[in-house]
């Protein structure tokens, strides 16, 4: 795979999750593990594409913040029952 086609594989794989895919789909689709697809979007395209890394690092602070408010609410609905 040449430079190029290496910079757009790992393009396609942030429009992937910025459109809403998980680790996991991203890794079905491109035949790749989920901890590669992760080190891709988190490490490698920061050096190719430096605003789409910002764009997937801001999506993947989102999706953590609404991790957490889920387990806060499931949290709280354990205690009331």
């Amino acid at each position: 795979m040449s430079e190029e086609e290496k910079k757009m594989f790992l393009l396609k794989q942030a429009d992937m999750y910025l459109s809403g895919m998980s680790y996991r789909q991203i890794a079905k689709v491109v035949g790749q593990s989920y901890v590669t697809v992760r080190d891709n979007l988190t490490v490698k395209i920061r050096y190719i594409a430096p605003n789409k890394y910002m764009e997937v690092m801001e999506k993947i602070e989102e999706n953590k913040e609404y991790g957490i408010e889920l387990l806060k609410k499931s949290a709280e609905q354990g205690y009331e029952e």
